[in-house]
């Protein structure tokens, strides 16, 4: 049925605001994955996603140094290196990132370069390929909102000289009472096309009393 939900997500977290627990549900409520968050010390964090029947799916080490996540290192439910990525920092201000993604076999498949603007959100985004030559899945450039929310995400070709969008996604907001958002729509058209596509996402926020 159009407009049905394909699935939710359950958060839960402890008295200081740190998470400790994901459920993702299906289409009927069903669990399907529980990621559980060890905070073995200030400069590390283990996420562990297991199935509902509890066989372990990936594990996730994160490294910091203070508040600033300096890298983190994704394996799989055998112990396989899947993926990495490292921050870079002027400061505190995140700049830019590095993401690795690894074959079955341990080789590197790809890598996307991420850059930061002023407020630490992804600005610009492209893929390399093992060879370190352009991925072929274009080059992105992101825009954002007042209350800084994506506005706007522009794609572009790689292999093209020019600087005009291959496409656009235009993203529209409708928010709660405490200005958080609630239903999102999406926007897309690509050059050449004369229609747009829509995708509208929603999403239920529950508040507690703080004491």
């Amino acid at each position: 049925m159009a407009g049905s939900p394909i699935g939710s997500e359950r958060f839960l977290y402890n008295d200081s605001g740190k998470i400790i627990r994901a459920v993702e549900l299906n289409s009927a409520g069903e669990e399907t994955h529980i990621s559980d968050f060890d905070y073995q010390s200030q400069e590390n964090r283990v996420e562990t996603t297991r199935k509902s029947s509890g066989e372990v799916v990936s594990r996730t080490i994160e490294v910091y140094e203070g508040n600033l996540l300096m890298s983190f290192t994704m394996l799989d439910g055998e112990g396989k290196l899947k993926r990495q990525k490292a921050f870079q920092y002027s400061a505190t201000k995140l700049l830019k990132s590095d993401s690795k993604y690894y074959l079955p076999d341990g080789a590197l498949n790809e890598q996307w370069i991420t850059d930061y603007d002023s407020e630490g959100r992804v600005a610009r985004t492209y893929g390399l390929n093992a060879e370190d030559k352009p991925l072929g899945d274009g080059r992105y450039r992101y825009e954002y909102d007042a209350e800084g929310r994506r506005s706007r995400l522009w794609t572009f070709d790689e292999f093209s000289g020019d600087n005009v969008a291959s496409s656009v996604t235009v993203y529209e907001y409708e928010t709660d009472g405490v200005g958080n958002w609630v239903e999102r729509r999406e926007f897309h058209q690509s050059r050449g096309d004369s229609q747009w596509s829509k995708r509208i996402t929603t999403r239920n926020l529950t508040y507690y009393p703080i004491g």
